[in-house]
């Protein structure tokens, strides 16, 4: 019991020393630099890393001696599990550096959601993404007003307090969103006659959670196309190559999921009339470019 007793006084001092031993450096700066070398100066036990390299760990006193042999900008990282990562770019000069530096304490979060990913917002700027629950996201010590975001789904907002070195669990029930679609294209009338000018028409189809989609297409009161496909929130694109046959068409848009159905239509003009030629300008552009290279290396 006495031996245990004297080995925890022994740590309790240890770490008492090492703290006053980092405070007084930092205060005093009494160090002998080397030419070419840094002295980094920061908590016990953190790893370096130099240029994307692992160098190794600061000491008991929180320090670490790197020699370079030359000058030049050199990338440094501090990480631990316990304090929030530091990086800064150093010049090492012929006189040496020292470089002081007290990283930010750190806990971390765990989400237990019944949907991912979860997009994590912290004080309102994204901050980083949960891809199931066995991420951890390591936040900085204090309160802090978390928002969580996982597309079809409605927001949660949470007040989180985060203590040095603590894993905070966080529970999340999602809900989805009201389906709602909008429809945009950026043209009206297309030709799909081969001319490499609008031969296709492209329909943007906007969700907002998950839901089916189904496209028919109808030339006087007659479908003529439909197609099915699963869509997600936001943007879904829709391509559709035409019939050669001039006309106007509707185009009906519904999206429906378990519980919620929603439709939509928009016209489009199919002008097979119209050729523009541009594929022939644009081979014959690529002739002449191509023969003037030709004749360039060959002259």
């Amino acid at each position: 019991m006495r031996k245990t007793l004297i080995c925890v006084f022994l740590v309790f001092g240890l770490m008492i020393f090492s703290e006053f031993s980092i405070n007084f450096g930092i205060m005093f700066g009494n160090y002998d630099v080397e030419p070419y070398t840094l002295i980094l100066i920061t908590e016990p036990f953190l790893d370096v890393y130099i240029d994307g390299d692992y160098i190794g760990q600061t000491d008991v006193f929180g320090q670490l001696e790197i020699s370079f042999g030359r000058e030049g900008y050199h990338f440094v990282e501090i990480k631990s599990d316990s304090y929030m990562v530091v990086s800064k770019n150093v010049f090492i000069s012929a006189n040496g550096v020292i470089l002081k530096i007290r990283p930010q304490k750190a806990g971390s979060i765990v989400i237990f959601s019944n949907v991912y990913p979860v997009n994590v917002y912290l004080d309102n700027a994204f901050y980083g993404v949960f891809k199931d629950k066995k991420d951890e996201l390591k936040i900085p010590i204090g309160a802090h007003k978390l928002k969580f975001l996982s597309p079809g789904y409605k927001v949660i907002e949470k007040d989180i307090l985060i203590s040095f070195k603590e894993k905070v669990p966080v529970e999340l029930n999602f809900h989805k969103k009201n389906l709602d679609l909008y429809l945009r294209n950026s043209y009206d009338e297309f030709s799909p006659n081969g001319d490499w000018y609008r031969d296709k028409w492209d329909l943007e189809i906007f969700l907002t959670t998950f839901a089916t989609i189904t496209i028919d297409i109808f030339s006087e009161n007659e479908k003529v196309e439909s197609y099915r496909f699963s869509g997600v929130p936001g943007e879904n694109i829709f391509k559709w190559n035409g019939i050669k046959k001039t006309g106007e068409y509707l185009v009906v848009v519904t999206a429906y999921n378990e519980s919620e159905k929603v439709m939509k239509d928009t016209n489009v003009k199919i002008n097979m009339e119209k050729y523009t030629y541009l594929k022939e300008i644009t081979i014959l552009s690529l002739f002449v470019i191509f023969s003037g290279i030709v004749y360039v290396i060959l002259k």
